[in-house]
């Protein structure tokens, strides 16, 4: 579960005001410290609410446990009244959610996606096209689905979803469209798996190599021909043991051919430089 911040109204209090304030007595500070907490059950609002937020949010429409439509609710309902330390009414429970829409849709959608193995196609209809970055973890089980169901539309609004949230870097995928070929050259989506020419196409690998080739001194000329392979991304070509690596980004690997192993060669012959 998450927690939204409750806002606050700017402190225009002096810092003169501050400083009386702090050095109050501990006696003072106790009503305080009283006032800031809660004064209602959780149990209750839940009991009150839940159908007015089950309703707001489009689950009493969908085929899912009564059991977790009650939890649902009741993560909602914590999450939106985190920050009252007296009891809000439905309206202003509706409110605060609306105005967190995005981020309690991705709640509740988490919330299906950890209880449910399988559902029908409204469901995933719902879970798709409000589900946000939280259907990310589970994108192979939706593709499959939506490809059961032969919903297209699901497709496209879940390879979007996909396509804005992970790395830019990555290679799309020719079966399933999605940006999701992991460094293994495997999809992580639709499970495919390319070959390494085709990520070679991809990266346009033959005119960064040559740039990476000519802009390399020998000595790490030497290096590659030593390992047998580089690193490619969509920006360039890399030595497995280059400073200019970035943790974290996406590279690939990519082993020397006879025509790359040539290449470097040639470069070095060409050079007047001694080691």
């Amino acid at each position: 579960m998450f927690l939204i911040p409750r806002s606050r109204k700017p402190d225009f209090k002096s810092s003169r005001d501050k400083a009386s304030e702090a050095s109050t007595s501990k006696a003072k500070e106790a009503p305080v410290k009283k006032k800031s907490s809660k004064t209602f059950s959780i149990d209750d609002l839940v009991d009150k609410m839940s159908g007015d937020v089950l309703e707001y949010l489009g689950l009493n429409d969908l085929s899912i446990p009564s059991d977790l439509k009650t939890a649902i609710s009741r993560e909602v309902i914590e999450a939106v009244t985190s920050g009252y330390s007296s009891k809000p009414d439905v309206e202003t429970v509706l409110k605060r959610i609306k105005r967190n829409i995005q981020y309690i849709y991705e709640l509740v959608v988490s919330k299906i996606l950890e209880s449910m193995e399988a559902f029908d196609e409204k469901t995933l209809e719902y879970v798709v096209y409000r589900g946000g970055r939280a259907i990310i973890p589970s994108a192979s089980k939706l593709y499959s689905l939506a490809r059961k169901y032969g919903r297209e539309d699901l497709i496209l609004a879940l390879q979007a979803t996909w396509n804005k949230h992970m790395p830019k870097e990555l290679i799309e995928c020719p079966r399933c469209g999605f940006n999701s070929i992991s460094t293994d050259l495997s999809c992580t989506v639709c499970g495919n798996i390319v070959s390494e020419q085709y990520v070679r196409t991809r990266l346009d690998f033959t005119n960064k190599f040559k740039i990476y080739v000519e802009s390399a001194s020998v000595a790490e000329l030497r290096s590659v021909l030593e390992i047998g392979y580089v690193l490619a991304s969509s920006i360039g070509v890399y030595n497995p043991r280059s400073k200019s690596i970035v943790p974290g980004r996406i590279y690939y690997q990519i082993y020397l051919k006879p025509s790359d192993i040539s290449l470097i060669i040639e470069s070095i012959n060409q050079r007047d430089i001694k080691i």
